[in-house]
């Protein structure tokens, strides 16, 4: 049990759902016009803060106000999770027999009788922590495919420039590898710097390429290491997400370039976990505090990172349709300043979405298991409105509904199943680019405005 729910507990000596605690005791349950859902994060005490001094004061009797929060602390350092903004641990090893210059080779190839699609290029991201690339090989098959004179160019692209950084022509009378077959690149190898991603790849157009193969994935380096497989690419199509279940026909060599400095790092690993227990455990007694002063507080159970956010409001929506008699639901995160007045007077429509949207919006690699080029209509801002209707469905479907990247992307597609009717207003965009924005909102122009800092919210309210 988290810590966050042990709190709860001790306080209210129960073990019933957490929504019950929230709701105002009746025996008829009241009719509420809107709900209001703003996402936090378990740190962000002052920015509730903000909000309860702001526009939550001038909310009348027939709103239902929430905070949505997880109930478990991440306690994984920033440096050691897989991503800056999830709570998964980033699993890396540094064997003894890991030096300077040590090759160190991704894929190897597999005898087995199971096979696996086959791709021509793969996506990949450099962690941390600096590296030496040796070489870049193709899978020795394609290269015994080629007709005589053939040649094929073997690709390495800077994913953030979109120039290539290595190119490599392969023919057959090339000396062949066992599995791969590598080429140098260059004398002094190329180094990739932490935050590097690159797309390798080869264009199969015109040879004859195995459409299915089998290949193991090294983990010398651990489960992830410090050259991160993310995806599958092939020339002229859309990425896939990286899977074990797939063999890549290119390869790389490289060796990190100073091993000792990735085991000092490893070395100190858990003591920095522990400092970020332990702050994350001073948290928690402030938000023990924050919950004997207020009432405001719901508690999802989920682990406190940023694609929780989408987790918390689908299982928030999931009890509050069940348990609460509304119309609408806003959805809002903790950085924001609401013209709730604007929202109440205009709430409309049973199968309406309000807030400002934007089309055709090419999917991020985040995404990608999205199996589409783009996103359904997707909102410009963190902040809307839906009706009832719509967070029925949401609520009764959040056990097989997937989460993506963020709250605007996992609405888009939860909802395009619905088709909603999009009420598609600019007023909803109020972030630091507009211009003359609190000025703006002052004069009731802009429903909302986001990403403020706590000063500034309680700046703009009280002037």
């Amino acid at each position: 049990m988290s810590d966050v729910k042990s709190l709860l507990f001790s306080i209210l000596g129960l073990s019933l759902p957490f929504f019950f605690y929230f709701l105002p005791v009746s025996d008829n349950v009241p009719k509420y016009r809107l709900v209001v859902a703003v996402t936090s994060r378990l740190a962000n005490i002052q920015h509730r803060k903000a909000v309860r001094s702001t526009w939550k004061n001038s909310l009348p009797s027939f709103v239902l106000f929430k905070f949505v929060l997880s109930d478990t602390s991440c306690n994984i350092d920033p440096l050691w999770r897989l991503e800056p903004e999830v709570c998964l641990p980033w699993e890396l090893t540094t064997p003894n027999w890991i030096q300077d210059g040590t090759p160190i080779v991704p894929f190897s190839s597999e005898a087995s009788s199971t096979e696996y699609p086959a791709y021509t290029g793969v996506v990949f991201k450099i962690k941390t922590f600096p590296v030496l690339l040796h070489g870049i090989g193709i899978s020795s098959t394609v290269i015994r495919s080629l007709q005589s004179n053939a040649t094929v160019s073997l690709i390495l692209k800077n994913r953030s420039t979109g120039k290539p950084v290595l190119n490599v022509a392969f023919n057959s009378l090339d000396k062949l590898g066992s599995s791969y077959t590598f080429k140098s690149a260059g004398m002094k190898g190329l180094e990739l710097a932490p935050g590097f991603e690159g797309w390798l790849y080869f264009d199969r157009h015109g040879l004859n390429v195995p459409q299915r193969c089998s290949v193991n994935l090294q983990t010398q380096l651990g489960k992830h290491g410090v050259l991160i497989m993310t995806g599958l690419r092939e020339n002229r199509t859309f990425q896939f997400p990286y899977t074990e279940e797939s063999c890549p026909l290119v390869n790389l060599e490289y060796s990190l370039i100073d091993p000792t400095d990735v085991k000092q790092h490893i070395g100190a690993r858990e003591t920095r976990n522990k400092v970020e227990e332990r702050k994350m455990k001073e948290v928690e007694k402030d938000i023990h505090e924050e919950m004997e002063d207020h009432d405001d507080l719901i508690f999802m159970p989920s682990k406190d990172d940023e694609p929780a956010t989408s987790r918390n409001i689908k299982a928030f929506l999931s009890i509050l349709t069940q348990e609460v008699n509304f119309d609408y639901v806003l959805i809002t995160p903790d950085t924001s300043l609401i013209n709730i007045d604007t929202v109440l007077s205009e709430l409309s429509g049973y199968n309406s979405w309000w807030t400002s949207f934007q089309f055709f919006v090419k999917r991020q690699e985040k995404d990608l298991k999205l199996a589409a080029s783009t996103y359904p209509p997707m909102p410009r801002v963190k902040s809307g409105v839906i009706s009832r209707h719509l967070a029925d469905f949401i609520g009764s479907n959040s056990e097989v509904l997937q989460d993506f990247s963020s709250l605007p992307v996992s609405m888009s597609v939860w909802l395009a199943a619905v088709g909603p009717k999009l009420r598609d207003d600019d007023r909803w965009i109020g972030g630091p680019g507009v211009v003359n924005r609190t000025q703006l909102w002052k004069e009731g122009k802009i429903i909302v405005l986001e990403d403020m800092t706590t000063e500034d919210m309680e700046r703009v309210w009280r002037d």
